[in-house]
């Protein structure tokens, strides 16, 4: 309590703990209820020990949301021992906004830094996965990943509001909602070869700029109970203009219709190369390769009427979802099919 530092001091794994101890097998980190637990201001991970464990220092919270243990801890000093932080070990813990992590760290498990203050990290070089919730409520403002991370977990960044650029790797797993009402989100790149699953920026509301690498793909499923999964850019309201890689799909995946665009209102320029084989731009409008189907009309667009090519034989489902401009929309005999 003299310097208001708290160091961790041993050789391999630290226990794993419980936030609450309600039974007798649920054992509380010693040091959360100490007399001293509120002097704590920095946390220092000496080395030797190899994994922080579960919930070690997860804050509890009073009636108004304010630290009950740990409300003096801004700063984390991680060994270059360590390889994983355990789930919750620094949870709610709304005063921590320095973090030193070495370039050991492979694992960062769920809620690990859930409703904390940190606004920078340097990301461990070794990093494999970032878990659930993770970072969720922080305070970052840019997130570059290392090449080295495979998995972005359910909600991994959701509701960081002030984040304003990301940039994801090739070959990259990221789960639905990873960057959830992230409303300040302006800028992504995003890897080649990645597997994007689900709602990825559900309500990125400020969303504008969006580049994605040629292979990565989105996939039609998440977590359980969540809707129209595969729709990737769901309610960014803000995306005007995207460019789409050849690998990517706007309608049907199986039996499952993907409304990429569902919500994003103001859609008004869809960029598609000219050798992708799925799709083809008619006057700034998606169809089929073939010509046959009309998969997308940018719900953006500006014009009151529009007239369906002749020689279509299908309105695909969700074509004219959400276009709120369009007063007449002209269809050929042509067309046999109106999903």
């Amino acid at each position: 309590s003299s310097n208001g530092v708290m160091r961790i001091v041993g050789t391999e794994e630290m226990y794993d703990y419980w936030a609450l101890g309600i039974r007798e097998d649920m054992v509380v980190a010693p040091w959360k209820y100490a007399e001293y637990s509120s002097d704590i201001e920095k946390v220092i991970i000496e080395n030797g020990v190899t994994h922080i464990g579960d919930y070690s220092f997860c804050e509890s919270t009073d009636s108004n949301g304010n630290g009950r243990y740990y409300n003096k801890l801004n700063a984390l000093e991680i060994a270059e021992t360590v390889t994983s932080i355990g789930k919750s070990a620094f949870c709610s813990c709304h005063n921590l906004n320095s973090v030193s992590m070495p370039d050991s760290v492979e694992l960062i498990r769920e809620w690990a830094f859930l409703g904390t203050s940190i606004s920078n990290i340097h990301w461990s070089t070794s990093l494999i996965s970032v878990g659930e919730s993770s970072f969720t409520s922080t305070d970052l403002t840019e997130i570059d990943l290392p090449e080295q991370v495979q998995i972005v977990d359910y909600r991994a960044f959701s509701s960081c509001n002030r984040l304003i650029r990301i940039t994801i790797p090739d070959n990259c797993e990221v789960e639905g909602d990873a960057f959830y009402s992230c409303e300040n989100l302006d800028s992504v790149v995003i890897g080649s070869n990645c597997k994007l699953k689900g709602h990825v920026f559900n309500e990125c509301t400020n969303l504008k700029n969006v580049s994605i690498g040629e292979g990565t793909v989105n996939i039609y499923e998440g977590k359980p109970n969540q809707t129209l999964d595969g729709d990737t850019f769901y309610r960014c309201t803000g995306l005007q203009s995207i460019y789409l890689p050849n690998s990517w799909n706007l309608g049907l995946v199986g039996e499952k219709t993907i409304c990429l665009f569902y919500g994003c209102t103001n859609i008004r320029d869809v960029q598609i190369f000219d050798t992708n084989p799925k799709y083809r731009l008619i006057d700034g409008v998606v169809y089929s390769i073939d010509g046959q189907t009309l998969v997308y009309y940018p719900s953006g667009l500006t014009a009151s009427e529009y007239e369906i090519p002749e020689g279509v034989s299908k309105v695909g489902a969700g074509a004219f979802r959400e276009q709120k401009y369009l007063e007449n929309v002209i269809i050929p005999s042509s067309v046999q099919d109106i999903e």
